[in-house]
């Protein structure tokens, strides 16, 4: 499945390549979230394209849960529409992680960035403990890095596999995320009762890092900050979140101060605290979320911590890669 809103010719490029590339049974759908810029006719003409058109923009969240939930495939694959397929095999190699393991819940696929194919853009996701998530090897040269050693959280909504069984299970995505977040806080939820999340080294995709939301955004950092601590609210104990909140208030200071510093913008600096407003206008609905994961938890938060990254604040060498790349993807940042 291909989330289509407002990906120009991207989307094109991504449907030609996935068709090319899958077996002629395999159901390709297109699922348009009420696109304006006339992205769906760039496909008109591709056969054996299946296209699903929303009234509204249901968000990332909203416009897969409404077409998994009811799948009849034991697997699904989602992909963003600015991926574009490296090598003929990746499918093959993809459904090959999954049915290799039962306990398997989701596959994450290799995105390389589109403009410098030997560095990783993503093998699955991670989080720090107290900061959000990140790209597992974000940044990395593809050849030496550390991502295949670690392992991934959680799939990339990027480009994943996800078990229709287990989708179902954890109730799908978060609606109340809309976007960004919502693959970590399904992991998440997923590795709570049990399941696993693996990754294919071998299913290779190409992807235009940031193309239709901008790598430095308002919304992007809005949205990461709030969802990131909705799936904190719900998904950590109540032990680990005596720890976990003053470490995200400290972190909530520091990153608004710092989008001020760096970014020289006093709407990027109030995004974090834009997010945590959110987070109590909300909290009965998040707290009613959180009742029905803790119920259903058999794996303990040590275990989670481990499985989630290796430290409890994202380092500074991390930060700096990530916003150096995000300025060199952002408009009028470089090709």
């Amino acid at each position: 499945m291909i989330l289509n809103w407002n990906a120009g010719e991207h989307l094109r490029r991504c449907v030609e390549s996935v068709r090319a590339t899958v077996p002629a049974e395999v159901r390709v759908v297109v699922i348009d979230n009420a696109s304006r810029d006339g992205s769906l006719a760039t496909i008109e003409g591709i056969a054996g394209v299946e296209v699903v058109r929303n009234g509204e923009n249901l968000g990332f969240a909203g416009a897969y849960n409404r077409q998994i939930l009811d799948a009849r495939e034991e697997f699904v694959v989602l992909l963003n529409p600015d991926i574009v397929a490296k090598r003929p095999s990746w499918f093959s190699e993809l459904v090959g992680e999954a049915v290799a393991d039962p306990r398997r819940a989701a596959v994450a696929c290799k995105l390389l960035f589109a403009h410098d194919p030997s560095t990783l853009n993503s093998a699955g996701g991670m989080a720090y403990w107290w900061t959000g998530p990140v790209d597992l090897g974000f940044g990395e040269p593809d050849e030496g890095s550390s991502a295949r050693a670690m392992g991934p959280f959680s799939p990339s909504g990027g480009a994943a596999l996800v078990r229709t069984s287990a989708f179902r299970e954890v109730g799908g995505f978060d609606e109340a995320m809309f976007a960004f977040v919502e693959d970590v806080d399904l992991g998440w939820r997923l590795r709570l009762i049990g399941w696993e999340v693996a990754y294919a080294p071998g299913a290779e995709l190409l992807h235009a890092f940031a193309s239709t939301t901008g790598a430095i955004s308002f919304t992007r950092m809005y949205l990461t900050h709030r969802n990131f601590l909705r799936a904190m609210l719900k998904n950590y104990s109540a032990r680990t979140l005596l720890r976990a909140l003053p470490a995200f208030a400290a972190w909530t200071l520091a990153k608004s101060a710092g989008a001020m510093a760096a970014e020289r913008s006093p709407r990027l600096a109030a995004a974090p605290w834009r997010a945590v407003g959110w987070n109590l206008l909300n909290l009965r609905d998040t707290l009613a979320a959180r009742k029905a994961v803790q119920s259903s938890r058999t794996v303990d938060d040590r275990e989670i911590l481990r499985r989630m990254g290796p430290r409890g604040f994202e380092p500074l060498e991390s930060l700096q890669r990530r916003r150096r790349i995000a300025h060199r993807r952002s408009p009028g940042g470089g090709p």
